[in-house]
C-alpha cells in the first residue's frame, strides 16, 4: 500500500512514480472488471444450457411393456404410465392427476408411482371409449392431454357343447 502521508519526504519524482502506478493500478482493475463481467455472461449461458427444459405435453402408454393404448375390455382393468415430453423435461411443480369422462370407469393411482394409473371398466359399461385426462403444472404453466381409450366389448360366449334334438 501506497503511504500518501510520506509523499513531501521523497520529492515531485517519487509523487509522479506514484500516480503512474496509481494509473497503471486502475487501468488494470477496468480490464480485470471487463473480464469478469464476460465470464459472468458466460456463466449464466452455460447454466441456461444446463437447465432442463420445461414439458410441453404428455404421452400415455399401456400395460406391462409400455406399449400402444389398445384398450380395456369392459369389466376388466389396465394400467396406463404417463410421461413427460419432451423425456428429459424438468420435473413437474405439480401432478401429474387423472381425470375420466365415464362414471363407469374408477382410476386408482398408483402410491409409488403418481405417473401410473389403473384404470377399472365396469362390466355394464356400453360405451365405445373414455377420454383418460392427465393434467399437471411446469415451472411454465400447465399443461394438459386427453387421451381417447377404447372400450372392448366382450365377446359372445363360446359353445362348449353342442344340443341335439331330434324331430318328429
Amino acid at each position: 500500500m501506497i503511504d500518501l502521508f510520506h509523499r513531501h519526504e521523497h520529492g515531485p519524482d517519487h509523487e509522479e512514480q506514484e500516480v503512474r502506478q496509481l494509473r497503471r493500478i486502475a487501468n488494470e482493475l477496468t480490464t480485470s472488471n471487463i473480464h469478469l463481467e464476460s465470464i459472468s455472461k458466460s456463466l449464466e449461458c452455460i447454466c441456461k444450457a444446463l437447465q432442463p427444459p420445461a414439458a410441453v405435453d404428455f404421452q400415455l402408454f399401456q400395460g406391462e411393456k409400455m406399449g400402444a393404448i389398445t384398450g380395456i375390455q369392459a369389466g376388466s382393468s389396465d394400467f396406463f404410465t404417463a410421461s413427460l415430453v419432451p423425456s428429459n423435461a424438468a420435473p413437474l411443480v405439480s401432478g401429474p392427476s387423472f381425470s375420466v369422462t365415464d362414471a363407469l370407469v374408477v382410476l386408482t393411482v398408483d402410491t409409488t408411482n403418481p405417473f401410473k394409473v389403473t384404470a377399472a371398466v365396469d362390466a355394464t359399461d356400453a360405451n365405445a371409449s373414455f377420454d383418460l385426462k392427465v393434467d399437471g403444472t411446469t415451472a411454465n404453466g400447465p399443461i394438459t392431454h386427453t387421451f381417447t381409450i377404447p372400450i372392448l366389448q366382450a365377446p359372445p360366449p363360446q359353445a362348449v357343447d353342442f344340443d341335439l334334438s331330434q324331430g318328429a
